[in-house]
Order: C-alpha cells, then structure tokens, then sequence
C-alpha cells in the first residue's frame, strides 16, 4: 500500500488500538508500518527499533524511552508525550502536529 496504516484497514501488520501497554522492554525491532491508536503505553523502553511509517495518533505516552529509533515518515499526530525520551531518534518527514509535550 502506498499510505500509511489505519484502523479500519482490514489486514493490519502489528496493531494497538485502545489498548494499555505497561512495562514493556522492547529493542532493536524491526515494526515499520504498525499502527497505535487511542492507547496508553506506559513505563515501557523501546530502544534502537525501526518504526518508520508507524502511525500512531490519539495516545498517551507516559515514561517511554524511544532512544535510537527510527521514526521516518512516521506519523505522531494529537498525541501526548510524557516524560518520552526521543534521544539521537530519526524524525525525518515525521508528522507531530498538536502532541502535546511534557
């Protein structure tokens, strides 16, 4: 496909929606074209991963380490960023319009 995942797609790689993800460690994955949505990951470490294209909209983020991963072309829109570690990250062409930073 030449756009990014959604929700109402119906074949989905890896996919999060309205869900709760707490302490997890996840690193040197490789999970481009996944999709999380109006969820809530918590005290969870996912380092050195490839989440380029990821969509993730409409989430809370709260103490997540995103240290080292690519996020490129991903899109990050309306969704709340606490205490995230975005550390030497690959943000290129990703959307972040209206996240909410603190």
């Amino acid at each position: 496909k030449n756009q990014p995942p959604r929700h109402e797609d119906e074949v989905l790689g890896l996919s999060f929606y309205e869900t709760g993800i707490e302490q997890k460690k996840w690193r040197s994955l490789t999970i481009p074209r996944t999709f999380i949505g109006r969820s809530v990951i918590e005290n969870t470490s996912i380092i050195d991963c490839d989440l380029s294209e990821l969509v993730m909209c409409r989430n809370d983020f709260i103490s997540v380490d995103f240290s080292e991963s690519n996020f490129t072309r991903a899109d990050l829109r309306c969704s709340n960023f606490m205490s995230v570690d975005f550390s030497n990250c690959i943000l290129r062409q990703a959307d972040v319009r209206g996240r909410g930073l603190e």
